[in-house]
């Protein structure tokens, strides 16, 4: 079955103005400040959650992801 794009995310990161790098970025930092060790998401991860190929993150990463996303 073909992966399902995931329109919210991409909706949500435009909607804050961010490049997939930014939004990268800025999630990485949060994580960073939630559990004291660096994230490692790139723009070609955010690339693969909006387009449904991977769909459901680490903890870590829904978490920051939701912050930085409000």
């Amino acid at each position: 079955m073909p992966a399902a794009p995931n329109r919210l995310l991409v909706a949500a990161r435009a909607a804050a103005g961010l490049t997939q790098e930014g939004l990268a970025t800025l999630a990485n930092a949060q994580v960073e400040r939630d559990t004291g060790r660096p994230g490692a998401m790139d723009a070609d991860h955010i690339s693969k959650l909006e387009r449904g190929v991977h769909t459901w993150p680490g903890k870590d990463y829904r978490r920051a992801l939701r912050t930085v996303l409000d």
